[in-house]
């Protein structure tokens, strides 16, 4: 399992997610970076989460809620991310919840037991298995503007021979 959320940006497997998995993905990784790795201290990052955890009680509670918070938005069900990936989220969430009862010992596991960053990491990897098997989409499609089209097809008639037999009409019965 990752340790932390570096993941590549333009990957194929990204490149074959639907847009409500892009955003779901997109939210999952600002969110996990929040909570657990965003502020970099030099010889490691942490979060908000291990700070707050060093509130007693009401800390942890909270970290706990929005870690729960995190793994609920990961159950769209238009996703379809296995159940089993979903419970291994909450048991990740329970696993941090547990460390703030142990004094001092617990914050400093809060510090390194990372859960949103572990949890990110197992849903990126239900969504590489669910999308392995899917296409590349098509390339997009470059955007003309009228102006620019325009001046395309009149480039275009100035450089064209005329066709053969083409003349210029004069109207009917002219």
């Amino acid at each position: 399992m990752k340790k932390d959320n570096k993941s590549e940006k333009n990957t194929d497997w990204e490149l074959k997610l639907y847009d409500n998995e892009k955003a779901i993905l997109k939210k999952m990784r600002s969110r996990a970076k929040l909570y657990d790795s965003g502020i970099d201290l030099g010889f490691t990052k942490v979060g908000i989460d291990p700070i707050l955890g060093l509130v007693p009680g009401v800390g942890d509670i909270l970290t706990s809620a929005l870690a729960l918070q995190l793994a609920f938005s990961c159950k769209d069900p238009e996703i379809e991310i296995p159940s089993s990936v979903i419970h291994k989220m909450y048991f990740n969430v329970i696993i941090d919840f547990s460390l703030g009862f142990i004094p001092i010992l617990g914050d400093v596991g809060d510090f390194m037991f990372k859960c949103n960053d572990r949890n990110l990491a197992l849903f990126e990897d239900a969504l590489k298995n669910r999308v392995k098997d899917r296409p590349l989409p098509p390339p997009p499609v470059p955007e003309m503007k009228g102006s620019a089209l325009q001046s395309i097809v009149g480039t275009l008639k100035g450089k064209l021979p005329a066709m053969p037999g083409a003349s210029k009409s004069k109207g009917p019965g002219k």
